[in-house]
């Protein structure tokens, strides 16, 4: 069985009601909930939270619901203890998974074709997907400082210097989708590190909502596109 954890705990300092505040006229994380029904690859569709607006929301967008303990939804709460919660309390029920997906309601932008194109990197030999960007810049031309306050390259002393071309590819998580075989997050007591792959996104999709103006940025995106449903 194939599921589909979305995570959306109800405090957001950056945006007040964030996970439910309107973007082009349906709540942020129906977005996230009609791109994974969509997508087909999922046998459920779960968001976890601890808000009841969150959790009516939710259920109204066609999601099942489980309410998250308060001590799972602070601050400092790691995701993969809120995810694992989820997974917990549906294979209390006798449901065993196979894969556990991970979807951030702050990424309207990731559609089911993306999670449909991260599915398919899921090869035999390979523990999890995770969604990713092709940063503007290479982090390997990046310097730190030392403790005499010199600059020193990041990586090496040669890689600032290096072309770009001649350096490793490289790629940030953008935090749109995470895809885990059950048993590799089993095994230990936060993601996998090892065995994953990455399924590429653009930098426009791969836009995160943490602000209000992150927020009109994207409803101004879904203007130009001309699209107001995923």
């Amino acid at each position: 069985m194939n599921i589909a954890i979305i995570t959306a705990r109800g405090g957001s300092k950056g945006l007040p009601g964030k996970n439910t505040a309107l973007l082009g006229g349906r709540p942020l994380i129906g977005w996230t909930i009609a791109a994974a029904l969509e997508s087909g690859c999922f046998d459920r569709v779960i968001v976890t939270s601890d808000d009841p607006a969150i959790l009516e929301t939710a259920r109204i967008e066609g999601a099942e619901v489980i309410e998250r303990p308060s001590s799972l939804a602070t601050d400092t709460a790691s995701s993969f203890d809120a995810l694992m919660h989820a997974v917990d309390e549906v294979e209390q029920e006798g449901t065993r998974a196979t894969t556990v997906t991970l979807l951030q309601p702050t990424s309207p932008l990731r559609r089911a074709h993306h999670i449909r194109e991260a599915f398919e990197r899921l090869l035999p030999e390979v523990n999890g997907v995770i969604s990713a960007v092709i940063p503007d810049t290479h982090p390997m031309k990046a310097y730190r400082l030392n403790e005499d306050g010199f600059m020193v390259g990041l990586y090496d002393s040669e890689a600032p210097y290096r072309p770009r071309q001649t350096l490793p590819d490289c790629c940030y998580a953008n935090g749109a989708i995470y895809i885990f075989r059950r048993q590799a997050l089993k095994t230990g007591k936060n993601f996998p590190r090892d065995g994953i792959v990455p399924s590429l996104m653009s930098a426009t999709d791969s836009i995160d909502i943490d602000t209000r103006d992150d927020l009109l940025r994207v409803e101004h995106i879904l203007r130009a596109q001309h699209v107001s449903t995923p």
